[in-house]
């Protein structure tokens, strides 16, 4: 691989970063190789989707309320994992952040020092002919080294601990799809949520 536009240094920095430790955290060649080749396929969904840029502040608030939903319909067991996860639309920018066969969830973000008041971008987010739409508030605050805050990277982390199989590649998928790769730089901030 080589840089081909200056502009891009510093995220090419990053990908070679990024597609060394995968190299790096393998004792034998052939894991090495299959490692290099799946972050190349995340990263190549990442660019694809989006201008080589990282989450603006507020995609990382929404897509942490997401996530935080994603982890209790999970620990729910109302459903199982793999069907949880295809139902989260929000990556896809789908009208609703959840779509099950049953019911709609949109998933607002705010912060917890606000008002608690959320704004609806359209009305088709609150509106489904065939089912009924459930809307879901998570509440953000940005938080320093608190022991219980987390930053995306490990929302990520512990979502992804709780699914396996076709449920975590559907899962890895869908964050590509929203733009997301685990980087260094969503380390931080870190949030606790209510």
């Amino acid at each position: 691989i080589s840089l081909r536009l200056e502009r891009d240094r510093e995220i090419f920095g990053v990908l070679c970063d990024d597609l060394a430790a995968a190299a790096l955290a393998h004792e034998n060649e052939r894991q090495s190789f299959l490692s290099i080749m799946g972050r190349l396929g995340r990263w190549q969904r990442l660019l694809a989707h989006q201008n080589a840029g990282l989450l603006s502040t507020e995609e990382v608030r929404g897509l942490i309320g997401e996530l935080v939903v994603l982890g209790y319909l999970l620990d729910s067991r109302e459903a199982a994992p793999r069907a949880v996860v295809e139902a989260w639309e929000g990556p896809a920018k789908a009208p609703q952040d959840f779509r099950f066969r049953k019911l709609c969830l949109e998933v607002k973000t705010t912060s917890l020092r606000g008002d608690g008041t959320v704004r609806i971008s359209s009305e088709y987010q609150l509106y489904d002919p065939a089912r009924p739409i459930i809307l879901g508030v998570v509440q953000l605050k940005e938080a320093g080294k608190e022991t219980s805050s987390v930053s995306l990277n490990q929302m990520v982390v512990g979502v992804a601990s709780r699914l396996d199989g076709e449920a975590l590649a559907l899962f890895e998928g869908k964050l590509g799809q929203a733009g997301y790769i685990d980087l260094p730089a969503y380390d931080e901030p870190k949030f606790l949520w209510k």
